[in-house]
């Protein structure tokens, strides 16, 4: 980053304002200008100015003795930041005396408070991104630099009902190898699973997000009015996954722009479940692509579960799967038959992505091609799956992550099925959201 300017000054609560750009390797770095920060002796509100000279995603930090405060104390932020905004100048309030710090004066003996305000690239946007799904927060979307910062932390329910959190995942002109080990274990328990495993070396040229989080039952009804589920009487059901929904449910019916990936691009059918997020967010919402998916779910790992660890080999129980995924052994725990659970309740991966080995089996955006197309040693670049006229039939996509009634096997890294896009749905069947590394203007 680079020190655009230092603002020194006393105040109640606040005595020193620092201002940094964010440097995109890949584009512009928008120019902080003009910044000022007064506050009100009396009411204790802080008022921060600033003027941006293109568009930028700017963010937020209070750090005392050069700690951060934590984002909980930053709850009563209000206007033109973690947010997009446009060239101009703008400002935004904070009232640290309703926030956690109540009457405590913070003074420069004690290190004073610094508050960081960062611009980023609207194409190199913050590492995390949280989208309000309410009808009456439309639009509202949220950037953070860390999950540190996002208000409530990321385990909050928040994030599994109302919002939907993304991770920023950093795959720009990354080298890696898709498929599985031969001696990984598993990878021989079925014919139909192996022949999509063969190990080929990937690269893929841009960053996306992807949800923290499969889809829940709560935040598809935000924004469609429906569930897509069939465990629904539980008390926890709104936070547990959709799990009744097809490739046309995401993305639309046989006859809509949305089943001729990747011939027609990111375009979906109307009130598909990828319409609606769209519709309610302005964010292009999409499944990610298989590559994008594993990619993803490995977080730099090259075992059959992103812990670093293989499965035990059975087809039952599974101590190694049971750290990071529900699986047909563990999925009864608590309840009386097998049926999914509350997403993020078991250790994320490196990247702080959950539920990425079983709960439900993710769709993704690829079609099926032959076996021999999966068989090359020659390197891809950003693979999007066969064109329409080179897949084996109109029907089939892959899913991928295994789900709560699956075999360990099946919730692998590697592992990678398919089966009818629009057959009428099935029990254990939902996705998890990707979107391009963008800052979208909701102007």
């Amino acid at each position: 980053m680079q020190n655009q300017g230092v603002q020194t000054m006393k105040y109640i609560a606040i005595s020193l304002a620092t201002t940094f750009a964010a440097i995109c390797a890949h584009g512009s770095t928008p120019q902080l200008t003009q910044v000022s920060m007064t506050q009100d002796p009396s009411l204790r509100t802080v008022v921060i100015s600033y003027t941006i000279d293109a568009p930028a995603v700017i963010t937020l930090d209070i750090l005392t003795n050069g700690v951060t405060i934590g984002r909980s104390v930053l709850e009563t932020v209000s206007g033109d930041c973690d947010c997009r905004v446009e060239a101009g100048t703008h400002r935004f309030t904070w009232q640290p005396n309703l926030a956690g710090i109540g009457e405590r004066v913070i003074s420069l003996d004690e290190g004073g408070a610094q508050a960081k305000l960062t611009a980023w690239a609207v194409n190199c946007p913050p590492d995390w991104m949280v989208a309000d799904l309410r009808s009456d927060h439309a639009k509202e979307i949220r950037y953070y630099a860390s999950s540190n910062s996002i208000p409530g932390g990321i385990g909050s329910d928040i994030y599994k009902t109302d919002k939907v959190v993304l991770r920023k995942i950093h795959a720009r002109n990354v080298e890696w190898m898709r498929g599985s080990r031969p001696d990984e274990t598993g990878n021989n328990a079925d014919n139909s699973y192996k022949p999509y495993e063969y190990l080929r070396r990937i690269t893929l040229t841009n960053d996306y997000y992807i949800g923290v989080y499969e889809v829940t039952q709560r935040q598809n009804f935000n924004v469609s009015g429906v569930t897509n589920s069939r465990f629904t009487d539980e008390e926890d059901s709104p936070m547990r996954p959709v799990d009744f929904a097809n490739y046309g449910s995401c993305r639309g019916s046989k006859t809509s722009d949305g089943a001729f990936w990747p011939d027609r691009g990111h375009a979906v059918g109307e009130s598909s479940i990828l319409w609606n997020f769209r519709q309610r967010t302005g964010v292009d919402f999409d499944l990610p692509t298989s590559a994008q998916w594993e990619y993803a779910c490995r977080a730099g790992t090259t075992s059959a579960l992103n812990s670093g660890k293989d499965i035990a080999g059975g087809y039952n129980f599974d101590a190694n799967l049971d750290e990071v995924g529900w699986h047909k052994g563990n999925a009864s725990e608590g309840y009386a038959s097998n049926q999914t659970h509350v997403v993020g309740m078991k250790i994320p991966n490196a990247w702080g992505l959950y539920d990425m080995h079983g709960n439900v089996c993710e769709w993704v955006l690829d079609n099926v091609g032959t076996v021999e197309i999966y068989k090359t040693n020659t390197p891809e670049i950003e693979p999007l799956g066969v064109s329409v006229d080179d897949r084996i039939d109109v029907k089939s996509h892959f899913v991928r992550s295994g789900a709560f009634n699956a075999d360990p096997y099946k919730c692998r890294s590697a592992a990678e099925r398919y089966l009818d896009a629009w057959f009428g749905p099935q029990i254990g069947y939902g996705l998890r959201l990707a979107a391009p590394a963008y800052a979208p203007s909701m102007e």
